[in-house]
């Protein structure tokens, strides 16, 4: 997270780091994953991306991570597209709250006041346990994504997973 920050007021630090962490780290899972299952007999697999309701609504957190997070989305259409002939197919969960995470320890150094205002006057209020996605559905869900017969036809998906929080 990058403590809901606008463009002109963000560290390039932070910005590097959120970077690092939500897009760097999925492009280098996935290069790792892509050269796995194009060794396997027969060559297959998923890549399930965590993405946010960020990266579609755009103002719903910070620019890095809102940032990051519309880039994996790229990040999984690309994939499907070229690696889904292959039976490796991709999928990114684009997720809304969620609880037991350490999203606060992201944001304890504190919040851009106004932004997260902003933000927050813009959608429903989030209510943790009401509008939140419990984390154990998020596995479940995986699990779903991931059998053969599903899998081809979710590829390419930016799935909402979200408890229609903020509202549709």
């Amino acid at each position: 997270m990058d403590a809901f920050t606008p463009v002109g007021a963000i560290p390039k630090e932070k910005w590097d780091r959120v970077m690092a962490v939500n897009l760097n780290g999925p492009y280098h899972t996935s290069k790792s994953a892509i050269a796995q299952f194009e060794k396997q007999e027969p060559s297959g697999g998923l890549i399930i991306n965590i993405g946010s309701n960020a990266s579609h609504y755009g103002f719903h957190a910070g620019v890095a991570y809102t940032v990051s997070k519309a880039g994996l989305m790229a990040l999984t259409k690309s994939t499907a597209g070229f690696y889904g002939r292959k039976g490796i197919y991709c999928i990114a969960l684009l997720l809304g709250g969620l609880d037991g995470t350490n999203i606060t320890d992201a944001l304890a150094q504190g919040l851009h006041t106004e932004m997260f205002q902003r933000i927050q006057a813009s959608q429903s209020p989030y209510e943790p346990g009401k509008t939140s996605v419990p984390l154990a559905s998020v596995g479940k869900y995986c699990v779903f994504l991931s059998d053969a017969d599903i899998a081809p036809n979710a590829n390419g998906s930016c799935i909402f997973f979200n408890r229609n929080w903020p509202e549709a």
